[in-house]
Parts: structure tokens; sequence; C-alpha cells
């Protein structure tokens, strides 16, 4: 990275970190001036539990972009979907809306949905490697599948009233990506044992 172009990164963040304070600041002042701040508290609440969800999804994705240059666009479609889900969330609690009551939530849901399956396919993958046993390999790609196709399917209900699939079908794709989340942890600790033996 050349010497402009880690200047201009780090006046971004600082510029944004300002930013940032700025705003707390004038919410602490609104807390300390408002006699009935209980509705302000909520919606801050439901905003951390939200970053708190989110966040981490994005970092997952940013995680995937740093890991596996190849699979980038999917990484930084994962960050961009966890923030768009998070203003999503922010915009509807800012509007004096509840999250989980009253109004129209399919916007939310989606958008959870999504993040979380992206999120949790970008972790995969990220842990992925060319070295690894073709075992291990199709496990990884197999559990990625199911992953997307419980999120995508999870979201097109949500979408859609008219579309209604079995339980016995997301049954089996739960079982399915269950068992694929296990053996990913546990040939992921067998391999570090062994290494630590040698």
């Amino acid at each position: 990275m050349h010497q402009g172009e880690a200047g201009r990164g780090q006046f971004a963040i600082l510029a944004l970190g300002v930013a940032l304070c700025v705003g707390a600041v004038a919410l602490i002042a609104s807390f300390v001036g408002d006699s009935h701040p209980e509705e302000t508290i909520a919606k801050l609440g439901y905003t951390a539990l939200a970053l708190t969800i989110f966040g981490p999804c994005a970092a997952a994705g940013l995680f995937l972009v740093a890991r596996r240059g190849r699979l980038a666009p999917f990484g930084y479609l994962t960050s961009a979907i966890a923030i768009l889900g998070f203003v999503a969330v922010t915009v509807r609690l800012l509007e004096g809306l509840s999250i989980f009551y009253g109004g129209s939530a399919e916007l939310q849901a989606i958008a959870l949905a999504l993040t979380l399956t992206m999120a949790q396919a970008s972790l995969a993958l990220a842990c992925d490697r060319s070295d690894d046993p073709l075992m291990l390999r199709l496990v990884t790609l197999g559990t990625v599948v199911v992953i997307l196709g419980l999120g995508v399917l999870g979201a097109l209900e949500a979408a859609f009233d008219s579309l209604r699939l079995s339980d016995e079908f997301f049954g089996v794709l739960f079982t399915l990506y269950l068992l694929g989340a296990a053996l990913l942890i546990l040939f992921r600790l067998g391999e570090r044992f062994i290494k630590s033996r040698v």
C-alpha cells in the first residue's frame, strides 16, 4: 500500500471515529434532557442487538476476502448484505416500529436470513484450503450448498406468503446443515490434533 493510500485510510477511520463520538454525545445529551428516555433506550438496545448480529456477519465476509482472493466478490456481497440488513433494522426502529410486533417485517426477516446464511457460508469457504483432503473439501462444499439453500428458501418464504415449503423438507435441510457443520469442526480439530502430535 502506498503512503498516500495509507494516509487516506487513516483519515477516513479518524473521521468515522469522530462522527461516532459526536453521535454518542448527542444521544447522551438527549437522555439527560429527556424526562421519559425509556423508548429511546429500548431502541438503542435493539440497535445494539442488531449490531451484535450483523457486525460479525459483515466481518465474516471480509475474512473470506482476506483469506481467499478468488472468492472476494462473495465476501464483499456478504458484508454488503449484512450492512444493508443492519440499516433495515435500524430504520425500522427509528420509525418507532418494533422489529417483532406490528407492521410488516418481511424486509428485516429476509435480511436476517440472507445475512446469517452468507456469513456462515463465507466462514466455511474461508477455512477451505486447496491442500485439504478430498473428503473434507466435499463436506465443505456440501455444507455451503445446504447453508445457502436454507437461507434462500427461508428468505423466499418470508417474501412470498403463497410459498410454503413442507416442514419435512426444512427438517432434512437442517439435519444436513448440522451434520456438515459438526463434521467440519470435527475434521478441523482432528487435523490440528494430528499436526500437534507430529
